[in-house]
């Protein structure tokens, strides 16, 4: 399996937060270096999922406030 699949499979949310838990909480990574057949490149780092899941929760939210500002409540 290429190493970029798996980054893939971690931009939803729910990929992210797997990965995370995989990595941090169960050690999984010598289980993602099994699966890509080498060491894991950095864009596979626990940092990268956890941005990940921060952008998910401040994009809505930043989105929602800017529109709030916007709108006309008179």
């Amino acid at each position: 399996m290429p190493a970029w699949f798996l980054l893939l499979q971690g931009l939803s949310p729910t990929g992210a937060y797997n990965a995370l838990v995989q990595r941090l909480l169960l050690g999984g990574g010598t289980a993602v270096e099994a699966r890509i057949g080498g060491p894991a490149p950095s864009y596979l780092d626990p940092a990268v999922f956890l941005l990940i899941l921060l952008a998910w929760a401040a994009v809505p939210l930043l989105a929602g406030y800017l529109r709030f500002r916007r709108a006309d409540l008179s």
